[in-house]
């Protein structure tokens, strides 16, 4: 009976030190989601000019871009985003754009961004051979982006410009989309080829369901 007992007790001991052992294990973390794809999902931006010191002041334009369905395509799905791609204009285009393994990429095949893709040119432009030859890679891997949203973990995709007109001599210049963690964009940047004006839309406010 004692022994009975004293290894009814041994048991009881070892499975509680295994319960403590595995509650005291590290629960994974997902990984960081920098897309935001989901339906219902929106975002609120605020635009900006650069003035003659270069400072970027509000414009007194917003847009408000969301997701509002999905839809299939050649046998993928994607989620239907609609957003102003220049702020200042009034004209709202539709995205359709998925989750291809890492990559943000649209129904024709580009790749909008990549969430682990620091290395390799992403997306080149030669839409305007005559003017300036494009090249995209992905930037500011975990730096943090300030907009009036508040402060996230971000990357970038970032367009470098190098003009390839002889006559106006623009130097080299950048076009970005700036993703925050599981926000989605953040931050955009452009600016006019023929001239010396550059535009922002920055994040004021959204709502994203993971």
């Amino acid at each position: 009976m004692k022994t009975s007992l004293l290894s009814l007790l041994c048991a009881i001991l070892f499975l509680a030190s295994c319960t403590k052992t595995k509650s005291t294990d590290p629960i994974p973390l997902p990984d960081p989601d920098y897309m935001a794809l989901s339906v219902g999902n929106y975002w609120i931006y605020e635009g900006y000019r650069q003035d003659y010191l270069g400072v970027f002041q509000p414009t007194g334009d917003t847009d408000s871009a969301y997701i509002s369905g999905d839809t299939v395509i050649n046998g993928n799905t994607y989620y239907i985003r609609h957003e102003r791609p220049i702020i200042i204009s009034q004209q709202q285009q539709v995205a359709y754009i998925r989750d291809s393994v890492g990559y943000l990429v649209d129904h024709l095949g580009n790749i909008l961004m990549s969430e682990t893709n620091f290395t390799n040119t992403l997306y080149v432009d030669t839409t305007a051979p005559f003017l300036y030859y494009g090249y995209a890679m992905m930037t500011g891997n975990d730096s943090i982006v300030s907009v009036p949203a508040g402060d996230f973990p971000s990357v970038t995709m970032r367009l470098t410009v190098i003009p390839t007109d002889t006559v106006m001599h623009f130097p080299t210049r950048y076009v970005y989309w700036v993703y925050g963690e599981n926000v989605g964009k953040t931050k955009s940047h452009l600016f006019f080829f023929g001239g010396d004006q550059h535009f922002e839309a920055r994040l004021v406010r959204y709502h994203v369901v993971q």
